[in-house]
């Protein structure tokens, strides 16, 4: 048998099944669709719609109003075509000895596919039909809870009452999706009430249960926040997202250029739109800003980082980042960060349909003139919320 037939035979079993053990998105994603799907890439699902039925009186020997049942057809499609690709020297793998490179190195191509695909489905809390903010609990509609030991209590009751306000039957099948910070704070809240979560993380990220529902613990949650920049910037102003740093100048330095500048524009509207392009490594590269360094892109490309204007503010889109930190030294005091918050999802599982089409499975590929195989690792997939998926869930806020 060959090393790469021997490789590729050892590595579907022993990884293949990291996905249904770590994707705390299966939990969200409902795969019902997976066994429609044998060719073609999209699933068309018909979906009742009950909304001209009421109860109306009747009057006795007098015809009744008749409605019927609509319906309306909505698709998912397989789009999503992601790989983590690697590739590896004889003479490395000789020089690891005992470390088994190849298959370490796969196994982490795996988890890094994994992480993607579930921050994309778990990225679909953003589509829930309603959200559980700051406004629910007597705050301010729109900002992230800023949840403590005292706060607590009254806000997982009341995201429950919200949930069956809004028709979302306990069926024992309430899931909260949230990550390590918000668990902690459960765990202390909890402590000496005879309800300890500690060392109850189980398959899937289980975390045990919190008044009615069965959490689980991620870092591929979704991060949003909202720079507002209704006031022209000075030069040397910064904005830092997460580490990167990106500073404001009068005109970009050219020798050397500096990574990271940022060219203050005329206004306000032209420096916002100076900070998107450099955010999103869009057009205006080395006119109306400076690229940051290859290891900043790479984490702001790991973190899924997506700028978009909205009035005068920036706002920003960070698909599985989990937590991140975004500052500011801006010179007006009205251009500040708000609204910072990851999403989490909260309602009855399987809200999100997901279809894996193609599942992860290793392509060694000799190059003709090396001693080198490129593994080619890959997944294709899709994902949707539909509209009746989207009422069984709420969109849990909490601040950053």
């Amino acid at each position: 048998m060959s090393t790469l037939t021997a490789f590729k035979e050892a590595f579907v079993p022993r990884y293949q099944d990291i996905l249904g053990k770590t994707m705390v998105g299966f939990v969200v994603g409902n795969t019902r669709l997976q066994s429609q799907l044998t060719e073609g890439k999209t699933v068309s699902r018909s979906i009742a719609d009950f909304s001209d039925i009421y109860v109306r009186d009747v009057t006795r020997y007098t015809d009744r109003t008749i409605n019927g049942v609509g319906d309306s057809n909505e698709q998912l499609t397989i789009d999503k075509q992601k790989s983590a690709d690697f590739k590896l020297d004889s003479w490395d793998k000789l020089q690891n000895g005992p470390r088994k490179i190849g298959e370490l190195a796969a196994k982490e191509c795996t988890l890094k596919l994994r992480r993607y695909m579930d921050a994309d489905i778990l990225g679909q809390t953003l589509n829930a039909f309603d959200s559980f903010d700051d406004g629910d609990i007597a705050g301010t509609n729109g900002n992230g809870i800023a949840l403590t030991t005292t706060n607590f209590a009254q806000v997982f009751s009341d995201l429950g009452a919200k949930l069956s306000a809004n028709d979302v039957e306990d069926n024992g099948d309430l899931v909260l999706v949230t990550d390590p910070y918000v668990l902690s704070i459960a765990n202390q809240t909890l402590l000496g009430k005879n309800i300890e979560m500690t060392g109850t993380t189980f398959k899937n990220g289980y975390s045990g249960p919190i008044v009615g529902f069965r959490t689980y613990r991620s870092n591929n949650l979704t991060f949003t926040a909202s720079l507002s920049l209704a006031q022209d910037v000075t030069a040397t102003d910064t904005v830092s997202i997460g580490g990167v740093v990106f500073k404001f100048v009068s005109s970009l330095s050219s020798t050397p250029a500096v990574a990271g500048e940022v060219l203050a524009g005329a206004n306000a509207a032209a420096s916002r739109a100076n900070l998107i392009a450099a955010i999103n490594n869009a057009a205006g590269a080395g006119t109306t800003y400076t690229e940051v360094s290859d290891a900043d892109r790479k984490k702001l490309i790991g973190w899924r980082v997506v700028a978009s204007a909205s009035g005068t503010s920036v706002n920003l889109v960070c698909t599985g980042s989990g937590r991140l930190s975004v500052t500011e030294t801006l010179t007006h005091a009205s251009n500040i960060w708000s609204k910072k918050m990851i999403h989490c999802y909260a309602g009855r599982k399987k809200g999100v349909d997901m279809v894996i089409q193609s599942d992860i499975n290793p392509d060694p590929r000799p190059e003709p003139r090396q001693k080198t195989v490129n593994f080619l690792i890959d997944a294709l997939y899709g994902y949707k919320t539909f509209a009746d998926g989207a009422r069984t869930f709420l969109d849990l806020q909490i601040a950053v």
